[in-house]
């Protein structure tokens, strides 16, 4: 290789290739995240040079808001993947407060030497596969982008930035519809969207709230719109209230009709078409629209993926998901890839999945009940009673109610422990379903699927795939639901 642009340093027995994105050792690829390579790319480039971490969010993740707790994260993982540390080397110095310096010797074989400052790689028409930095530099001279620069110079943000992606497609202009001229508006949606994304108890509502908040601040703001469609879809799914499901549609409408080149808005569309309408032809052309408009968008590579699966495309699933994941490592992104893989049988590996998600995110209690659904459909009931333990503890339950399921378990088994989690339980939900058709009560089983139908409930779509289901897939009854919800 080498050469002009080559762009290739070597530091310890690493070799990185900044124009094809790749990170070797002792000649053997090394895996990382398209985030985690961006990082490494800026520190290695201005080896010997503190960068600050304001600097490596705006560089890093120019189209979002995110926490230093995300540059920590990275640097975690990037000196776990050097070997920082180990046999006396060490490559990543952390400046207390400040940033971050790469310390180790870092050679370039052709093109500039390292310790200038970071360019970021160009394009205007194309985004580097794997990558959120562009391939060509825009030409910064252009009326438009002087345009652009003056708004941003109107915008108060208490202490963040405004940045916009540098999509496949439009103009900045059209970028700037999705976004306000409202500091005080930006500001209540992002953090809406970072709650709406997080998934904790609580989080929809108070993410609603603020979507509500920038709305009255900016009534054209077409991504505030879309944030309240995503929270309000969610608590209709819990709720059950027809107000709530249409207050989703009315939003998502008003957003695209602001900015029909709303990636956001078409993703939200695409979850309703699918899980409400059960449109599901309509719903991966949303998806799909949604990826078009914006490549990076790990939501709508999300969504895209639970869509698939539950049409039973499980390789194009697993890529979906596989995609948001490596755009944006989330907790949620990773328990999703966990549920496909549990749903697609493959229980080894949801476990490993899952495990590792409630490792990093313990508060996200919906992860131990997909891990033990997992350890149930392999047959370890003990270790599906500790995971169901664990979830009746963190809801809150009392010692003597946990002593008594313990003691059902030693005298009944694992049956004994389903129907303990029957007791009490008046909502229709998928997992009562199963529960019921695990039990060999086809009857009350199916009394729970026709209860979900009327409202209709959002796991509804995942009974083509749903493991606990299975032994009524031979009546004609689950076949007449699969009808009904286009699944066949």
């Amino acid at each position: 290789m080498g050469g002009e642009n080559s762009h290739i340093y070597e530091f310890g027995s690493f070799r990185m290739d900044l124009t094809e994105r790749q990170l070797l050792k002792d000649a053997r690829m090394v895996s990382l995240t398209p985030k985690a390579f961006d990082v490494l790319s800026i520190l290695v480039e201005r080896a010997g040079h503190l960068v600050e971490k304001e600097t490596l969010m705006q560089l890093v993740w120019p189209d979002s808001f995110v926490e230093e707790a995300n540059v920590a994260r990275i640097i975690h993982t990037l000196r776990r993947v050097l070997g920082d540390d180990q046999n006396g080397i060490k490559f990543i110095e952390t400046v207390a407060k400040k940033g971050y310096r790469f310390i180790a010797d870092a050679k370039e074989i052709g093109g500039r030497r390292s310790g200038q400052p970071f360019r970021a790689p160009e394009s205007d028409e194309e985004i580097a596969p794997g990558s959120t930095l562009p391939r060509k530099r825009r030409n910064p001279a252009t009326p438009i982008l002087i345009a652009a620069t003056v708004m941003l110079a109107t915008i108060s943000l208490g202490g963040y930035y405004l940045l916009f992606r540098n999509s496949a497609r439009g103009s900045i202009v059209n970028r700037l519809a999705a976004e306000t001229l409202s500091g005080e508006a930006l500001q209540n949606y992002r953090q809406g969207r970072l709650l709406v994304e997080r998934r904790h108890d609580g989080d929809y509502e108070k993410g609603l709230e603020l979507f509500e908040k920038a709305i009255q601040l900016d009534p054209n703001y077409s991504n505030a719109y879309a944030g309240k469609a995503d929270a309000k879809v969610v608590l209709f799914w819990r709720s059950g209230k027809l107000d709530d499901i249409s207050a989703a549609r009315s939003a998502v409408k008003k957003s695209l009709e602001l900015d029909p080149s709303n990636s956001y808005a078409h993703t939200v569309h695409c979850r309703i078409r699918t899980t409400y309408d059960w449109d599901h032809v309509e719903a991966e052309k949303e998806c799909r629209k949604a990826i078009e408009l914006d490549p990076q968008d790990h939501e709508a590579h999300k969504e895209l993926a639970f869509l698939l699966h539950s049409l039973g495309r499980e390789s194009e699933a697993l890529a979906a998901i596989d995609r948001a994941i490596a755009i944006d490592p989330t907790s949620f992104n990773k328990r999703s890839r966990g549920l496909i893989l549990y749903q697609s049988r493959h229980y080894d590996e949801a476990i490993a999945q899952l495990e590792q998600v409630a490792q990093t995110d313990p508060l996200y209690k919906e992860t131990t009940r997909w891990l033990l659904r997992c350890f149930e459909m392999k047959g370890d009931h003990t270790r599906a009673l500790e995971y169901y333990l664990n979830l009746k503890s963190q809801s809150g339950s009392r010692p003597e109610e946990i002593d008594a399921i313990r003691e059902a378990f030693a005298q009944g088994g694992w049956p004994a422990v389903l129907r303990t989690m029957t007791d009490g339980q008046n909502t229709a939900t998928i997992f009562q379903a199963g529960i019921f058709a695990e039990l060999g009560d086809r009857d009350k089983a199916f009394e729970v699927l026709d209860e979900m139908l009327k409202k209709p409930a959002v796991m509804l779509v995942t009974i083509a795939r749903e493991p606990t289901l299975d032994s009524l897939r031979d009546d004609p009854r689950f076949e007449n639901i699969l009808k009904r919800i286009r699944l066949e």
